[in-house]
């Protein structure tokens, strides 16, 4: 933003004007992650690939690319009863293909793989919702130290001793 400036011209003197002339983000705005920190699991994604007993950090990344839960459901499925792999059906799909053209290619039904995957979508979510409170109570105690009990610097805080006066 530029802002008019009266200087006197009788009179030396220095005037610095502060100018807005670095538009880009600031540095502390652009620190990425440190490979220590780890993102918060999806209940969603432990339940499904406990369910289906797929791995995990390949759900993770499905996800990542903007997989819905559904369309997963769908292709784990796909994947499973035509005897293919997941990695496989999930290229497929990336590469554009519809899903009901996955599940021709591979010799399935897609109303049935539709009509099944809407079902188990019901139970997943209400099998979510359980996994996310114990992941929502875990976070909420650490090592068995309830953060509620815990000081600034990390270390547990300490009740004063209660005294022998009553």
């Amino acid at each position: 933003m530029a802002s008019l400036l009266y200087v006197s011209l009788s009179k030396p003197m220095i005037v610095f004007a502060e100018m807005d002339l670095y538009p880009f983000p600031s540095v502390d705005d652009l620190k990425v992650k440190s490979p220590t920190e780890k993102k918060q699991k999806d209940p969603f994604v432990l339940v499904l690939a406990k369910k289906f007993a797929v791995e995990e950090h390949v759900l993770s990344q499905a996800v990542d690319k903007g997989f819905g839960r559904t369309e997963l459901i769908r292709l784990i499925l796909i994947a499973q009863k035509s005897g293919k792999n997941l990695d496989d059906v999930l290229k497929e799909r990336e590469n554009g293909a519809r899903l009901a053209k996955i599940a021709q290619n591979h010799n399935q039904d897609n109303a049935k793989i539709r009509k099944e995957a809407l079902a188990l979508l019901k139970e997943l979510e209400e099998e979510e919702k359980k996994v996310a409170a114990d992941l929502n109570r875990s976070s909420a105690t650490v090592a068995g130290v309830s953060v509620s009990t815990m000081g600034a610097s990390g270390s547990q805080i300490q009740k004063p001793p209660e005294s022998g006066k009553n």
